[in-house]
C-alpha cells in the first residue's frame, strides 16, 4: 500500500527508490486531472513518463516526481472506496470513473448502483443525468430488509436508501439523526432529498395511516407532495441546473417511538430564499418555476393574466420556458397542493399573490428632475395587481413615488423620489411579498403535517420523547462570474456545514479511538473556524455580516465601494481575507469571460470587490445592492398600505412586523445558521457528497477535472485518507471472537474474549503488523485496517466451506442418498443453469447451445431411469440407488460443470462487451460534446469577423456550424442512447477475443456515427481556417508590438503587487492609474483577441505602456505618502488602545459609584461632590470619548484631543479615589460607635467573628482573604445593620442569607 505521492518534501533518493523505470503511476494532466502512465526514465527532481492516450495512442511527458502518485494495476472498481489499495485523488477519481460508466442493474443485489459509492458513513452520489431504475418498491423492500446487516448492506452497495434507513435505525440508540445533502447546482440534492423522503414514508408508515375522511391521502403522502410543492416555489432553471433549489431546507420528520417508530409529524424549516430572483435573473435562465406554470395554465385567467411569459417584465428575458410543459406542471402542482392540505381559498390567494407580483413588475414611471408618477401606459398593470393584493391603487401608487422621513418632533413627513428610486421600492415590495408567501407555504406545510394531525399516538407515548430525522438539503458552494449579496451567504453556509463534516468525521473518529485507549500517529488537520468567523463575529475585530447590518443603518446605507473599504481597513489582517487588488480584478474577469463594465472599465471593479479564502477556494466577492437586500422588511409607508388591504391573506403577511424591531437578513440567517449546526451537532449526522457529473447535463459523460474538484471541495479526498490513515475495522471482543471462532485452536475457546482475539491475530501476522499498527487492542474493541479484516473474512469463509462440505458428504453417505441426490441436483443446476442463460440471453450462442444439449443428453437418461426406479421401489434409497450405474452418476458433474463454466465464460465476456461498449460510448459522448464546443467556438468567432470577412465564405462556413452541431446533438440525443440500449450487438462471443477486439472496435456503428460527424466537423475546421485567414494576417502585421504589451503587462502585474499596501491604507487614489492601467491592457487585448484591427491595436498598445508609466511613476510619488500613513495608522491604533482603556477605567469606576450609592447616607450637600464626579465620568464615558472615536481628524488634533480627555479621566478618577476611601473611613468610624451600642462585650464580639476595634470588619474580610473584595463585603455588613436598626428578627435574616448562600454557590459549594 503506497504512501500519497504528493510530498513536497520528498527527497531526490526516495523518489528514485520510488519511480524506477517501469513503475506504474498517474501523471497530472490539465484536461482530465489524472492519466494512466508509466515511469521511463528518472532526471533529476523530474522523470520521463509514458502517458497512455484514451484512444490507446501514447506519449512522452517530462513531470515533476512529486507531482506523480502511485497505480495499482489491478485495482478493481469498487463501491465501497475505504477498500482502494491505493488512497489519493487519483485513485478515488478513477474508481468512480469505472464505476459510472458500468452497466446498471436492474434488481437489488444484482450489480452496483453505478451512481452511489461510500466513504464510511458518507455517501457519494454522482448525478447520471438520465432516469435509473434503481428506485421503488423493490427497491426499497430490499434496504428494509437488510436493515443494519452489514453482508447484506455490503451486497447491496451504497445507496441513498442504505444511507437513510441506517439514521432510521439509529433512532433505537439516538434520537435525533441527520442527515446532511450538499453539492453544487446540479448534483442531483433536491432528487436525492425527495428520495430519501419517500422511502421514510413508505418503511415507516402506518397500517392504517388514512386520515380522518378515509379516502384522501394519508399523511405520508402529504409530505410527499409538500415537498414536491416546495420546488415550483423555490426551484428555478439556472445555467447549472433545469431545477435548481434557491432556498436551503431542513426536513425534519418525526417518529413515535412508542408506536415502533412510525412516522408521526413533519416540519420544515428554511433558509435565505433568493429574494432577487423575483425581479431579476441571468440571460438563459429562469425566476421560479411557478410564474411559468400559473402564466402557461388555463387557471392564468381567472387572475387577470393575459399572455406569455414575455409581456411581463419579471419573466421577460428567461430562457425557453416550454408552455405545454409548464401547463401539466400547474395541474400536477394543484393535486399536490390539495394533497398536502391548502384547501381551495388558500391555494387561491397563494396564486393572486404570485400573480400580483407579476402585475406589479410591468408597472413603470415617467419623472421630471426631482419627482415621478406611475406611467399612463402602466397604470392598468397597477390597478391589476392592486385587485389582486386589496389595496387601493392610488394609494399604492403614492407610496410607491415617494418616501418616508422624520421631520421635526419626530413627525413623519412625505417627499417625492425620483423614478430609479421608484422602480427599486416597486422591486422592494414584489420581492417581500414573495418571501412572504412563500414563508407562508412552508408554515402552511408545517401547520398540516404537525404531529397532532397524525391521528392518536401509541399507547405510552407520553413517556417517551419523539425520535426526529432531520434532512438537511442545502445550497451547494458557488463561485459564478459574479458573487454578490447571496453567494456570501450560500458559501458562509458552506464553510459551517464543512466544518461540522471535518469535525464529525475526523474528530469522532478521533475521540473512538481516545475512549478506547487507542493511540494512532495521525492527527488530521480539521480546522477551519477562522473562516466562518470572518463573517460571523460580533466582537472586536467585528465580522463582515455585522459590518454590513451596522452600514444599513448608516444614512443612505454604506454601499459598494464604501462598505469594501471598510472592510479592507478592518479584516486586511484576517488570514481568510485578501484585499483586492486592480490586476486580480482583471485576472478574474478575464478568466469568467467578463465584457468591459466596472468603474475603471473591467468585468470586476476592484473597488467594490474583496476576497475571501475558503475552504474551497479563493471567491471574489462584489458589493452591489447589498444595503437594501439586508434589509429584512418594507419601508413603513409601503408596508402601511398592505396592512390596510381588505384581502385577509395580505394583512396576515404584514401584519407580523408592525411595531417589531427590524432585524437585517444577514444578523437573522446567522443566527438560524447557528441554530442548524447546533441541532446537527446534537445527534448523529449522516452525509451525503452530490456530484455533478459534467457542466453540459449530458448522461454518459464524466468531466474528470470537474468532478475531481468537487471531491476536493466536498471533503471526500480527505475523508478517504483519513479513514485509511487510521484503522477503519472495529469490532468489540465478543463480536470478533463470534464471527472468526472458526480460526481458532479449541482449547482456547473458553478464555477471555480479548486473550483469544490477541492470541489469534498474533499468530496470523507477526509483532511488526502490530508495531506497525496494522491493527490495535482496545479497552473493549479490537481496530484493524481494512486488508487485516478481509483476510479474516477469506480465511473463515474457506474454513466454513470445507467444513460444510465435509458434513454434506458424510451425511448423504450415512443415508444411502448420495446418488439419488447427485441426480437430483444435476436436474436443479440444469435448470438454473439455463434460466441464467436465458435471461442473459446467451442461450443461442454456439458453445453455449452445445454445452445445452451435452448437459440433456447426459442428464436426460439418468433423470428417466430414477423416475421408473422411484415408480417400481418407491421410497426404498437403497435399491433406488443400487439400480443407478455408478459410471453414468460419476459423468453428470462434469456434465453440468462444464455447461456451468461455458455459460460463465460466455456471459464473463457479455460483462466485458458490456463494460467495453459503455466505455466506448463515454469516449463518443466526450468527443462529440468536445467537438460540438470547438464548432461553437468557430461559429463565434465567424460572427465577430462578419465586418471584415469574405460573406460568401463565412456564410458557407456557418452553414456547416449549423449542419455539424445538429448532426452532434443527434448523436448525443438518439444515437448514442439507442447503441447502449441495445447493447453489444454482432459481436461472436465464441471466437472474439475481447481483449484485442478493444474498445474501438466494440460497436462498429458508433464508429460510423462519429465518422459522419467527425467529417462535418473537419470540414468546418476547414471552412473557419478559410474565414480566419484576416486574423492569421493580423497576427503577422502586429508581433513586434505584441511584445511591447507582454513586457508592459509584466510591469503592471508587479505593481499591482504593490496595489494591495495602497488600498489597504486608503490610498485608493494612488490606485486608480493601475486601474485606469488594466483597463487599458484589457482595451489591447480585445483587440488582439478580435484580430481586426492592427492600427487600432497599435495604437491601444502604446496607450497601455504609456498608463503603466505613468501608474509606475505615481506609486513611486506615493511611497513616501504610504509610509507616513502607515505611521500615522500606527499612531491612531495606538491612541485607540489608550481610548480603549480610559473607558474601561471609567465603566469600573461607575461601577464603584453604584455600589457606593447604594448605601450611602448623607445630606444633599455632601453627596454633591460624588454626584458632579459621576456626572463628570458619564459625560466622558457616554459623549466624549464615543464623539472621539468617531471624529478623528487630522491625527496631530486628534493626538492633542486625547490626550486633554485622558488627563480629565485621570483627574477625575483621582477624586473619585479620594472621595470613595474618605467614605471608608467614615464608615469604619460609624461600626465602631454602632459595635458598642449593640455589640455586646469585647469577649461577645470576639466569640461572632468580629474583633472589638474599628477596624475589626475589614481586618475580618482580610483574614478570610476577601481584601479584593471589600467594598462589596463592607456593603453588605452595612445593610445588615440596616436590617437590624428597622428590627428584623435576626433568625429570619441568616435564613434568607443562607438560602441566598446555597442558590449562588449550590449546597455544599
Amino acid at each position: 500500500r503506497g504512501p500519497h505521492g504528493g510530498s513536497a518534501d520528498a527527497t531526490a533518493m526516495t523518489a528514485a527508490m520510488r519511480w524506477i523505470q517501469g513503475t506504474a503511476c498517474w501523471a497530472p494532466d490539465a484536461e482530465n486531472a489524472f492519466v494512466k502512465a508509466v515511469v521511463e526514465e528518472l532526471r533529476g527532481p523530474s522523470c520521463i513518463v509514458r502517458v497512455a492516450g484514451f484512444d490507446g495512442s501514447s506519449e512522452e511527458r517530462t513531470v515533476n516526481t512529486a507531482e506523480l502518485l502511485p497505480r495499482s494495476v489491478d485495482q478493481r472498481c469498487v463501491a465501497e472506496m475505504d477498500e482502494l489499495q491505493e488512497l489519493h485523488p487519483a485513485s478515488v477519481l478513477d474508481n468512480l470513473v469505472m464505476l459510472f460508466g458500468q452497466p446498471q442493474c436492474k434488481h437489488p443485489g444484482e450489480g452496483p448502483t453505478v451512481v452511489y459509492s461510500s466513504v464510511g458513513p458518507t455517501l457519494i452520489a454522482m448525478n447520471p443525468f438520465v432516469q435509473l431504475p434503481i428506485y421503488g418498491e423493490e427497491w426499497i423492500r430490499a434496504y428494509k430488509k437488510a436493515g443494519t446487516d452489514p453482508r447484506r448492506n455490503k451486497e447491496l452497495g451504497p445507496h441513498c436508501y442504505r444511507t437513510v434507513e441506517e439514521a432510521y435505525c439509529g433512532l433505537r440508540s439516538v434520537k435525533h439523526q441527520s442527515v446532511v445533502i450538499c453539492g453544487e447546482s446540479g448534483a442531483g440534492k433536491t432528487v436525492t432529498n425527495r428520495k430519501m423522503i419517500e422511502y421514510l414514508c413508505q418503511v415507516a408508515r402506518k397500517t392504517q395511516a388514512k386520515v380522518k375522511t378515509g379516502t384522501g391521502p394519508t399523511h405520508h403522502e402529504q409530505i410527499v407532495q409538500a415537498n414536491s410543492l416546495l420546488e415550483a416555489f423555490g426551484n428555478a432553471k439556472t445555467s447549472r441546473n433545469e431545477n435548481s433549489s434557491r432556498f436551503g431546507k431542513y426536513t425534519k420528520l418525526t417518529f413515535d417511538p412508542a408506536g415502533d417508530y412510525t412516522l408521526c409529524g413533519c416540519h420544515v424549516d428554511h433558509y435565505l430564499l433568493e429574494r432577487s430572483r423575483v425581479v431579476s435573473h441571468l440571460p438563459n435562465e429562469r425566476s421560479y418555476h411557478i410564474f411559468y406554470q400559473l402564466l402557461a395554465s388555463d387557471a392564468g385567467a381567472s387572475f387577470e393574466l393575459q399572455g406569455g411569459a414575455e409581456d411581463f417584465l419579471y419573466t421577460r428575458n428567461s430562457a425557453s420556458s416550454g408552455e405545454p410543459i409548464d401547463a401539466e406542471a400547474f395541474t400536477a402542482l394543484e393535486g399536490e397542493m390539495a394533497q398536502a392540505g391548502f384547501d381551495e381559498e388558500t391555494r387561491t390567494n397563494i396564486f393572486k399573490g404570485v400573480a400580483g407580483v407579476l402585475h406589479l413588475g410591468n408597472v413603470d414611471f415617467t419623472s421630471d428632475a426631482d419627482s415621478c408618477q406611475v406611467a399612463a401606459s402602466t397604470r392598468p398593470a397597477l390597478e391589476r395587481a392592486c385587485r389582486m393584493l386589496g389595496v387601493s391603487s392610488k394609494a399604492l401608487g403614492d407610496a410607491l413615488t415617494s418616501r418616508q422621513i422624520k421631520g421635526p418632533g419626530a413627525e413623519m413627513i412625505r417627499t417625492n423620489v425620483g423614478m430609479e428610486v421608484a422602480q427599486g421600492q416597486r422591486d422592494t415590495i414584489a420581492k417581500t411579498i414573495y418571501a412572504r408567501l412563500f414563508d407562508h407555504i412552508v408554515s402552511t406545510i408545517s401547520y398540516r403535517l404537525k404531529r397532532s394531525n397524525f391521528g392518536p399516538v401509541a399507547a405510552g407515548h407520553g413517556e417517551v420523547p419523539d425520535a426526529v430525522i432531520g434532512l438537511l438539503d442545502i445550497f451547494g458552494f458557488e463561485d459564478l462570474a459574479i458573487n454578490g449579496f447571496e453567494q456570501m451567504f450560500i458559501n458562509l453556509t458552506n464553510e459551517r456545514i464543512q466544518q461540522l463534516f471535518k469535525s464529525i468525521m475526523f474528530e469522532r473518529e478521533l475521540q473512538e479511538y481516545e475512549k478506547e485507549g487507542v493511540t494512532m500517529a495521525f492527527n488530521p488537520d480539521v480546522e477551519n473556524a477562522a473562516c466562518v468567523r470572518l463573517f460571523t463575529s460580533l466582537g472586536s475585530p467585528p465580522g463582515i455580516v455585522k459590518l454590513l447590518g451596522e452600514s444599513v443603518l448608516v444614512k443612505n446605507g454604506r454601499d459598494g465601494a464604501s462598505f469594501v473599504n471598510l472592510l479592507n481597513s478592518t479584516c486586511a489582517a484576517h488570514p481568510n481575507f485578501k484585499v483586492c487588488d486592480p490586476g486580480q480584478a482583471s485576472s478574474a474577469s478575464k478568466k469568467k469571460g467578463l465584457k468591459s463594465g466596472g468603474r475603471c472599465g473591467v468585468g470586476l471593479d476592484y473597488r467594490e470587490c474583496f476576497l475571501v479564502k475558503h475552504y474551497a477556494g479563493e471567491v471574489i466577492y462584489t458589493v452591489n445592492g447589498w444595503v437594501p437586500k439586508s434589509i429584512d422588511g418594507l419601508a413603513e409607508h409601503l408596508a402601511g398600505e398592505l396592512r390596510k388591504s381588505t384581502e385577509s391573506y395580505v394583512k396576515e403577511l404584514f401584519d407580523q412586523e408592525e411595531g417589531k424591531a427590524a432585524e437585517t437578513v444577514g444578523r437573522k440567517f446567522c443566527m438560524q445558521l447557528e441554530s442548524l449546526s447546533s441541532t446537527l451537532e446534537l445527534g448523529a449526522t449522516l452525509f451525503v457528497r452530490c456530484i455533478k457529473s459534467n457542466p453540459q447535463m449530458v448522461p454518459g459523460l464524466v468531466n474528470r477535472k470537474e468532478v475531481l474538484e468537487q471531491l476536493v471541495h466536498g471533503g471526500v479526498i480527505n475523508a478517504l485518507k483519513m479513514r485509511h490513515m487510521g484503522l477503519p475495522d472495529r469490532m468489540t471482543y465478543e463480536a470478533f471472537c463470534f464471527e472468526y471462532s472458526g480460526l481458532e485452536d479449541r482449547k482456547h475457546c473458553r478464555k477471555d474474549y480479548k486473550v483469544r482475539c490477541q492470541r489469534l491475530l498474533r499468530e496470523i501476522y507477526d509483532k511488526n503488523a502490530e508495531e506497525e499498527q496494522h491493527f490495535a487492542f482496545g479497552t473493549s474493541k479490537v481496530f484493524m485496517k481494512s486488508h487485516v479484516n478481509g483476510l479474516l473474512r477469506g480465511l473463515i469463509a474457506l474454513r466454513t466451506r470445507n467444513v460444510i462440505k465435509n458434513v454434506q458428504r458424510r451425511w448423504r453417505i450415512h443415508t444411502g442418498r448420495e446418488r439419488i441426490r447427485k441426480v437430483e441436483e444435476a436436474e436443479e443446476q440444469y435448470d438454473e443453469i439455463e434460466r441464467a442463460a436465458k435471461a442473459r440471453g446467451v442461450d443461442q450462442v454456439r458453445s453455449v447451445a452445445q454445452a445445452l444439449r451435452d448437459a440433456k443428453a447426459a442428464i436426460g437418461p439418468m433423470s428417466k431411469l430414477l423416475e421408473e426406479m422411484r415408480k417400481e421401489h418407491g421410497t426404498d434409497a437403497f435399491k433406488i440407488g443400487v439400480a443407478l450405474p455408478r459410471e453414468q452418476i460419476g459423468a453428470l458433474f462434469h456434465a453440468t460443470e462444464t455447461l456451468r463454466l461455458a455459460v460463465e465464460a460466455i456471459v464473463e465476456k457479455q460483462a466485458q462487451a458490456e463494460k467495453l461498449l459503455n466505455q466506448r460510448l463515454a469516449r463518443a459522448i466526450q468527443d462529440s460534446v468536445t467537438w460540438r464546443e470547438r464548432v461553437v467556438a468557430i461559429s463565434a468567432e465567424c460572427e465577430e469577423l462578419k465586418d471584415v470577412a469574405s460573406p460568401e465564405e463565412l456564410k458557407e462556413c456557418l452553414t456547416a456550424c449549423s449542419a455539424a452541431i445538429a448532426r452532434l446533438n443527434k448523436l448525443q440525443k438518439e444515437n448514442i442512447p439507442e447503441l447502449r440500449r441495445l447493447g453489444p450487438v454482432g459481436v461472436d462471443f465464441d471466437s472474439a477475443d475481447l481483449a484485442s477486439l478493444g474498445e474501438a472496435l466494440i460497436s462498429p456503428k458508433a464508429n460510423e456515427f462519429l465518422k459522419e460527424a467527425k467529417t462535418l466537423v473537419d470540414k468546418v475546421e476547414q471552412l473557419g481556417n478559410d474565414v480566419f485567414r484576416v486574423r492569421r494576417d493580423f497576427q503577422q502585421a502586429v508581433q513586434e508590438v505584441q511584445g511591447q504589451q507582454e513586457e508592459a503587462l509584466r510591469e503592471l502585474e508587479a505593481l499591482s503587487e504593490s496595489a494591495q499596501r495602497f488600498i489597504e491604507k486608503g490610498l485608493s487614489d494612488l490606485v486608480a492609474q493601475v486601474g485606469v492601467a488594466w483597463h487599458k491592457q484589457a482595451e489591447a487585448q480585445q483587440l488582439l483577441t478580435a484580430a481586426k484591427d492592427a492600427d487600432g491595436y497599435r495604437v491601444a498598445v502604446e496607450a497601455f505602456v504609456n498608463s503603466v508609466r505613468e501608474a509606475s511613476e505615481t506609486f513611486e510619488r506615493g511611497r513616501e505618502q504610504l509610509l507616513r500613513r502607515e505611521q500615522e495608522q500606527e499612531e491612531r491604533r495606538q491612541l485607540q488602545e489608550q481610548l480603549d482603556a480610559l473607558q474601561k477605567d471609567l465603566e469600573e469606576s461607575i461601577a464603584s459609584i453604584h455600589r457606593s450609592q447604594e448605601v450611602r447616607i448623607g445630606s444633599p450637600e455632601e453627596q454633591a461632590p460624588i454626584a458632579r464626579i459621576s456626572a463628570e465620568i458619564e459625560q466622558l464615558l457616554e459623549e466624549e470619548i464615543p464623539a472621539l472615536r468617531g471624529s478623528q481628524g487630522e491625527l496631530a488634533e486628534w493626538d492633542a484631543q486625547v490626550e486633554a480627555v485622558s488627563a480629565r479621566t485621570k483627574a477625575a478618577l483621582r477624586a473619585l479615589k479620594d472621595i470613595l476611601e474618605a467614605d471608608r473611613k467614615v464608615s469604619q468610624q460609624e461600626f465602631a460607635k454602632r459595635a458598642q451600642v449593640f455589640g455586646g462585650s469585647p469577649e461577645k464580639k470576639k466569640a461572632g467573628g468580629l474583633a472589638s476595634e474599628p477596624d475589626g470588619p475589614v481586618k475580618f474580610i482580610h483574614d478570610e482573604g476577601l481584601g479584593e473584595h471589600e467594598a462589596a463585603c463592607m456593603d453588605i455588613y452595612r445593610q445588615l445593620q440596616s436590617l437590624h436598626e428597622v428590627g428584623a428578627q435576626r433568625s429570619a435574616v441568616q435564613r434568607v442569607m443562607n438560602n441566598f448562600i446555597k442558590t449562588t454557590w449550590g449546597v455544599g459549594g
